[in-house]
């Protein structure tokens, strides 16, 4: 498999995560990365300076200069489009213009052919072409905004209401945001691709045309004074409404967007539903950048502190800082949700907040912050909250078995059992059951451990990725253990996907940790269970444990003063 991923200048926090997950694997995978970026738009305070740092150095990548075309190759590229050799002056005057930017090259190319300054009526080059009297734009804006002013007015009041819906825009959605006869607006579209500025999309069911290049989209919108555009952006908001009413949810991100664009043209309440309805399928897709972007959107609207979408907003917003391992930020926001959800009664926002924010320290190994978390949410909770309470007091258990208090731990599991029993709820009993087969882990009961997570597993709703992935880790662990490894096999590629599709970061490392530990038990290859061990040092969670193994790792290859330096980190 070949990945592309293009104009990495601009990468977000979620593809560098991919990139640094898969860079150590390369060597033994048949897939190559190839990514592209503009090295004179490789900021410093972007993300992607720092990765790409830290790939070199680490020799993960090898870095491949790649340079303008040069004079002859400009002359190539025009002989491919126009289909003849170009007079030497000509080849000449566009390398100047363009310092052999491809791009620029065709654009300018595109440009003069319609101007009609190339080709004489049989279509040869004119013989009287004069390098002097050509008029080569100083760059590609002004070259798009020429082309585009060779459009007519009504083809070119169509294409800015495609260029406000998107890159790419379905017929019917432009049709009605234009307001034109049908014919028009196809008559403006067949006069837009003879411009090859906008091209159809076969592949489609439903017709749908895209801009051959992004810049001709931006040169049309910033033609629109700011209420203009706010105005097209809430024609295409209520259309879109309109036309998609049977599948709103599918059509939320583009929905919140315009109406967010809308700015006070539109109601703030109605952006709100959607913003948060888009939020929640970018957090369910695990497209955590983009949730965040939503909900910082949801902030700015400045609701009032009543407005039940406010805690879900910071809620949501700490998932997605989670999802980036921005952990600290997450608890912020878990707390600001918190609060609100105390404030405002909301038993299930309660329990939800604070079971987010302690986890934020538990896996980090910080019991006592995470504890206070769930302290002060079962002390927030309604006395008839029984359905939030069981959840928060066996997680409770959890946190209080880690550093031995194991009397008060059971009683707190206790006291959860019976009210997930006497609830009868699937999803509530096997959530305090997956906490139950942790505590009996932590006690060193590995037999009883894997038969309650094994209870616990039909209970938990596949749809409940987080929950199930957790799951899957406890049934995982004692198996390890216990030496079942061909139970680890068959759970294994499970609890991978889910915790991936979650985001549950913390899953995925006590994943990844149990399959470099199975491949090192069935080869006894130490060496390369030790470089396996190695990234694992960089995640945030129970650091001690990955210190632990690789300092016995040290010990068993003869190394004894790095393995005590580890250990010595480990305690």
């Amino acid at each position: 498999m070949v990945l592309l991923l293009d104009d990495l200048h601009w990468a977000d926090e979620s593809t560098l995560q991919l990139l640094e997950h898969l860079a150590p694997h390369l060597p033994t995978m048949r897939v190559l990365v190839v990514g592209t970026y503009r090295d004179v738009e490789l900021d410093v305070t972007r993300p992607f300076a720092k990765a790409l740092e830290s790939f070199l150095r680490q020799r993960l990548a090898t870095r491949i200069a790649l340079r303008r075309l040069p004079e002859s190759s400009v002359q190539e590229l025009l002989t491919k489009m126009s289909g003849s050799a170009p007079p030497s002056g000509l080849v000449t005057a566009v390398f100047r213009e363009t310092e052999g930017n491809p791009f620029f090259v065709e654009e300018v190319y595109q440009h003069l052919s319609e101007e009609g300054k190339l080709f004489d009526g049989s279509g040869a080059w004119k013989a009287d072409l004069r390098v002097d009297t050509i008029e080569v734009p100083e760059g590609v804006r002004l070259v798009i905004g020429r082309r585009l002013g060779r459009l007519g007015e009504q083809a070119r009041k169509v294409l800015t209401a495609g260029a406000v819906i998107g890159r790419t825009f379905p017929l019917d959605l432009l049709e009605a945001v234009a307001e034109l006869p049908d014919d028009a607006v196809l008559d403006a579209l067949e006069e837009a691709e003879r411009a090859q500025l906008v091209a159809a999309d076969a592949s489609q069911r439903s017709v749908r045309y895209g801009f051959v290049h992004e810049l001709i989209r931006t040169t049309l919108v910033t033609t629109l004074s700011l209420p203009r555009r706010q105005r097209l952006h809430l024609k295409v908001a209520d259309a879109l409404e309109h036309l998609r009413a049977a599948s709103l949810e599918s059509h939320a991100s583009a929905l919140a967007h315009h109406l967010y664009q809308a700015g006070a043209a539109a109601d703030s309440r109605r952006t709100a539903t959607f913003l948060v309805m888009a939020g929640r399928r970018a957090l369910a897709a695990g497209a955590f950048e983009e949730a965040l972007a939503t909900f910082e959107q949801m902030l700015g609207l400045e609701l009032p502190e009543s407005d039940p979408l406010l805690g879900e907003t910071h809620e949501h917003r700490g998932e997605a800082l989670a999802g980036l391992q921005r952990y600290d930020d997450a608890v912020t926001a878990f707390d600001r949700a918190l609060t609100i959800y105390s404030t405002t009664k909301d038993d299930v926002g309660i329990a939800r907040g604070a079971r987010s924010a302690s986890d934020c320290f538990v896996w980090r190994g910080q019991l006592t912050e995470g504890l206070s978390f769930l302290t002060r949410g079962l002390h927030a909770l309604s006395m008839h909250a029984a359905r939030e309470r069981a959840p928060l007091l066996s997680w409770m258990a959890v946190v209080r078995m880690s550093p031995a208090y194991l009397d008060e731990a059971w009683q707190a599991m206790a006291e959860a059992a019976v009210i997930a029993e006497h609830l009868a709820d699937p999803n509530v009993l096997g959530r305090v059951q997956s906490d139950r087969s942790l505590c009996h882990t932590l006690c060193g009961e590995f037999e009883a451990a894997q038969a309650t997570a094994q209870i616990a597993l039909p209970l938990v709703a596949a749809e409940l990725v987080w929950e199930r992935a957790n799951l899957l880790v406890n049934l995982t662990t004692p198996a390890i253990i216990r030496g079942q490894f061909t139970v680890c096999d068959e759970r294994l590629p499970e609890l991978a996907t889910t915790a991936t599709r979650s985001g549950n970061h913390r899953a995925l490392w006590d994943h990844n940790r149990h399959r470099s530990y199975l491949e090192a038990a069935r080869t006894g290859n130490i060496r390369a269970y030790r470089s396996r061990l190695e990234p694992l040092l960089a995640e945030p969670f129970l650091k001690y444990l990955t210190r632990s193994a690789v300092g016995a790792c040290l010990l068993y290859l003869g190394d004894a003063d790095q393995a005590l330096e580890h250990l010595a980190k480990a305690i």
